[in-house]
């Protein structure tokens, strides 16, 4: 994935005297995604399966829980009043970077809709508020 950025650019021999242009010049930035671990590259042969989320917000930071409840506590939720959430990571964005994550879910929900492969119905719901 690339992202495009433009920059707002000072011109120099204006730079902090008051005198900055009124008319910025822009400059296109291509950054170039990089995994941090790119000798093991272990995102690729095992990626992090989760099967729960928890988004929350404080002021302008938006928290996103990933990570997954066990399989044992739900084949025995019959049985249990609560269910154990083990977050494996957490993410913490401001909110422009929370409406790019909104737009491209929505995307990618509406390529897998037309596609009809989403399914009908939930096999196992767990309320928000209990975990």
């Amino acid at each position: 994935m690339l992202v495009f950025l433009v920059v707002r650019m000072v011109d120099p021999k204006n730079a902090g005297t008051g005198g900055e242009s009124s008319a910025p010049s822009s400059i296109p930035i291509r950054i170039n995604k990089q995994l941090e671990s790119e000798a093991d590259n272990e995102i690729e042969t095992r990626p992090t399966y989760i099967n729960h989320l928890v988004f929350a917000r404080t002021g302008t930071n938006v928290f996103l829980d990933l990570g997954i409840v066990p399989t044992d506590d739900l084949l025995q939720s019959k049985d249990k009043q609560e269910l154990r959430f083990i977050v494996l990571d957490r993410f913490v964005m401001g909110l422009e970077t929370f409406m790019e994550l909104h737009d491209a879910i929505n995307g990618l929900y509406d390529q897998l809709n037309t596609g009809g492969v989403l399914p009908s119905e939930k096999v196992i719901t767990t309320p928000k508020s209990a975990i």
